[in-house]
């Protein structure tokens, strides 16, 4: 990561970024179940073309939360080095678009969908999920730990600060997203 700083490798922040965003696209159209409205071919070709963007402003807010958070621990990082520490670490996550094809060529459509019963997969397709599962929560955990290190190089933090640093812009923004949801519920609720 020291290289990468020094070298200044900007030049595969949109790359990065794209990929971060194609698979939080996905991840997100899943959660509100999409597919009740659009074909998951239009549901990939969406993801691809606001990948770009949408990792961009993600890659930034966040990276932008830890700085801020960074200098209460008296961190020396700039902000563009703590965005390209995230942007490196989500190179583990390029292996999930793979993953997220297999599972549109298997499951069409339905990978978009609410299961509102588990009796509607095969033990097949129970046991394929499971792997698909396993392989994207072991590559979360790879990226987490690149992320770790890079952000306590950058920041020239320990590890275990480095934690800190993200556990604490993780929380604020937690409870600055749980704010505005909980003041969107209140002004919906009265129209």
């Amino acid at each position: 990561m020291a290289r990468v700083v020094h070298d200044n490798h900007t030049k595969y922040l949109w790359i990065f970024a794209t990929i971060y965003g194609f698979c939080a696209l996905l991840n997100l159209f899943q959660s509100i179940a999409l597919g009740t409205k659009l074909s998951a071919i239009a549901i990939v070709l969406l993801s691809i073309v606001f990948a770009p963007l949408w990792g961009w402003v993600s890659l930034s807010l966040w990276s932008l939360f830890v700085y801020w958070v960074g200098k209460l621990f008296k961190a020396k990082g700039k902000y563009t080095n703590i965005r390209l520490a995230y942007a490196w670490a989500c190179v583990p996550l390029a292996f999930n678009i793979p993953l997220w094809l297999l599972m549109i060529f298997v499951f069409g459509n339905e990978v978009f969908l609410n299961f509102p019963d588990a009796e509607l997969l095969t033990s097949a397709q129970v046991s394929f999920l499971f792997a698909i599962l396993v392989t994207k929560v072991a590559l979360a955990v790879w990226s987490l730990i690149i992320y770790i290190h890079t952000l306590a190089q950058v920041q020239n933090f320990s590890v275990l600060k480095s934690i800190g640093n993200i556990a604490v812009a993780g929380l604020i923004l937690g409870l600055i997203f749980v704010f505005v949801g909980a003041r969107i519920v209140h002004i919906m609720g009265h129209f």
